[in-house]
């Protein structure tokens, strides 16, 4: 999963996209939002419980920037997530969606669109006959 991240450059969209100072962060928001992802689809801890999870990890094969993993507290990953809600989320979801397409991962095709129904004349609904009514005042009772 990591790796993925990595090539669909998860890390440097993010760390580009969003507000943040680097001499003020131990680890970059592009980081933490990849231990986010990379916890979230492998064993889905919470918040508090996601450092625990990389206590059992080879960090230097996890991630792209050395990491400490006293700093994948939840106090670091909930400043990501609040810098994520300042920010474009569609936008950062099509810029990973086109570094996706640059890897040859995925096709691109046209978007499926809907055709509308056929459009009934107004001669043609006169036509019709109403055979009953659901009125709740012409049913029988049931009691």
């Amino acid at each position: 999963m990591a790796r993925l991240c990595q090539q669909l450059r998860i890390r440097p969209i993010v760390n580009a996209m969003v507000r943040w100072d680097p001499t003020q962060c131990k680890v970059s928001p592009g980081t933490l939002v990849v231990a986010l992802i990379v916890n979230l689809l492998l064993d889905r801890e919470p918040l508090y419980k996601v450092k625990e999870f990389y206590r059992q990890r080879d960090l230097g094969l996890l991630f792209e920037e050395p990491v400490d993993v006293e700093a994948l507290n939840d106090d670091a990953l909930g400043r990501a997530l609040d810098r994520l809600a300042e920010i474009d989320l569609p936008q950062l979801l099509q810029t990973v969606g086109l570094s996706a397409v640059h890897l040859g991962e995925m096709e691109v095709r046209a978007p499926c669109t809907p055709t509308p129904p056929p459009s009934r004349s107004t001669a043609s609904l006169s036509r019709q006959r109403v055979t009953g009514s659901s009125s709740r005042h012409t049913r029988a009772k049931s009691w």
